[in-house]
């Protein structure tokens, strides 16, 4: 009898735990971009007519979340190549280069994850600045021909606590696929 008292309070509370977590979620929708994040965090929409530009901020913590999904299809393996080119590894090589100019010794190793159940590539990077162990995670992924870039990066102890959100993120991250151009008839000359 004991055993199932005690079994109905630990369902009890996990099922209050879990109805109070779903309660506190945000959604993020626009232009056919969709994905959950938890209450608390502000989102600072970028303007640029390339990309849809997120940038994420919680009051007690020092941390840059940023969220990147640009507009242009990724359709080819030419343009994919170069996306990755111009946009990841030079983004990446940045980032890395402005925490060494600023003394920080980082220390970049490659990294895996998943955005919207697709594998990502990037690095994981760390580094000290005036004695503050730093973190950086940098993912990218091509999710329905658009290319997303994730950063994630603070001091260590605060990206600890965010990771939470970057998961959340990432993993209900939705992108409606590009518009499949409808064919056009052409005319076909009759045969006199």
């Amino acid at each position: 009898m004991k055993l199932r008292a005690l079994l109905f309070v630990i369902i009890t509370f996990s099922l209050a735990a879990v109805s109070a977590a779903a309660q506190t979620d945000k959604s993020f929708t626009r232009e056919g971009l969709t994905f959950n994040y938890p209450s608390g965090w502000a989102i600072t929409e970028g303007v640029d007519a390339n990309a849809d530009q997120l940038n994420f901020s919680r009051a007690d913590l020092d941390v840059q979340l940023t969220v990147n999904v640009f507009k242009t299809p990724l359709n080819t393996p030419e343009k994919l190549a170069e996306a990755k080119k111009v946009l990841v590894d030079r983004y990446i090589e940045q980032t890395v280069k402005s925490f060494a100019d600023a003394g920080g010794k980082p220390v970049s190793k490659p990294a895996t994850s998943e955005i919207s159940g697709v594998v990502s590539q990037g690095v994981s990077v760390s580094a000290s600045l005036d004695g503050v162990s730093g973190a950086i995670f940098i993912q990218t992924a091509v999710v329905s021909e658009r290319m997303v870039v994730m950063t994630l990066l603070g001091p260590a102890a605060d990206v600890k606590k965010a990771t939470a959100t970057w998961d959340m993120i990432r993993t209900t991250m939705k992108i409606e696929p590009p518009p499949t151009p409808t064919p056009v008839a052409t005319p076909t000359a009759k045969k006199p």
